[in-house]
C-alpha cells in the first residue's frame, strides 16, 4: 500500500535540484512505512496460533463448503487476485507514463491522480446500497466491466481520457471488492475467518505479483 501512495512522488519535488530525488524519496518513504509497521506490530494483541498454514486454511475453507458454493468461493478468491493486481499495475505504470513525454507531468501532479481513490470509497458505499435492489452477480459484472473499460481508456494518448480511465478502474475495483468480500462470507458460514484470511492472502499476493510482473511488460512494450 505504501508503495502505491502519492507520498514518494510529492517528496521528490521537495528535494534540492542538486540531489538525486530518489535518494530523498526512498529513505523517507521507507522510514515512514517502517515506523507505521513497527507501531502496528507493537499494538497487535497476543494470540497463539500454532500450525497455521495457507494449505491448512484452504482445506478448512474447502471442508466448510461443497459443490457449487465451493466453486463460487474459489472464483471469488481468484477474482481478488486479479482485481487488486490490476489496480496496482495500472496505478504503478500509469504514473511512470505520465512522468514521461508527451505528458511530462510533475511528480506532484502525478501524485494528485491518487485522489481518485476518493471515488472508490463512494462506489463501495453505493454498491452496498444497491445490493438490496440488485443481485450480487449483476453488481460484480458491472464492477469488472468498469475496470476493463478503464484499462482500455488508459491506452489512449489524451490525458483527460487517461485520468477518466484510471477513475473507472478505481471505481470498478472498490465496487467489485465490496461485493466479492461480502459474498464470500455468506458461503463460508462455518469457516468465515479462514475464508477471509485466504481471500486477503490471495488479494495481496495479486497486488505484489501482478504489480511486479507488470514492470516487465512496461519495460518491453510501454503503452504502445
Amino acid at each position: 500500500i505504501s508503495g502505491s501512495c502519492p507520498g514518494p512522488f510529492a517528496i521528490t519535488d521537495l528535494a534540492p535540484p542538486n540531489i538525486n530525488q530518489n535518494e530523498v524519496a526512498v529513505p523517507i518513504s521507507g522510514t515512514g512505512s517502517g515506523t507505521v509497521t513497527g507501531i502496528f506490530q507493537v499494538n497487535l494483541p497476543l494470540v497463539t496460533a500454532a500450525g497455521v498454514t495457507i494449505s491448512g486454511t484452504t482445506m478448512t475453507v474447502a471442508g466448510s463448503v461443497t459443490g457449487g458454493a465451493l466453486i463460487l468461493v474459489l472464483a471469488l478468491v481468484t477474482e481478488a487476485f486479479v482485481i487488486f493486481g490490476a489496480l496496482v499495475t495500472v496505478y504503478n505504470y500509469s504514473s511512470f507514463r505520465l512522468l514521461q513525454p508527451p505528458f511530462s507531468l510533475s511528480q506532484t501532479a502525478v501524485a494528485s491522480v491518487f485522489a481518485l481513490y476518493v471515488f472508490g470509497f463512494f462506489s463501495s458505499s453505493l454498491v452496498g446500497a444497491l445490493s438490496r435492489r440488485f443481485s450480487r452477480p449483476a453488481l460484480l459484472r458491472v464492477g469488472l466491466l468498469s475496470m476493463a473499460l478503464g484499462v482500455g481508456l488508459t491506452s489512449t494518448t489524451w490525458l483527460p481520457v487517461i485520468i477518466v480511465g484510471i477513475g473507472f478502474v478505481t471505481v470498478g475495483f472498490f465496487a467489485t471488492q465490496s461485493v466479492a468480500s461480502s459474498w464470500l462470507g455468506l458461503h463460508a458460514k462455518t469457516a468465515t475467518s479462514q475464508a477471509s484470511a485466504l481471500y486477503l492472502f490471495v488479494y495481496y499476493m495479486g497486488a505484489s505479483t501482478m504489480g511486479s510482473i507488470g514492470g516487465f511488460f512496461w519495460d518491453a512494450y510501454r503503452y504502445t
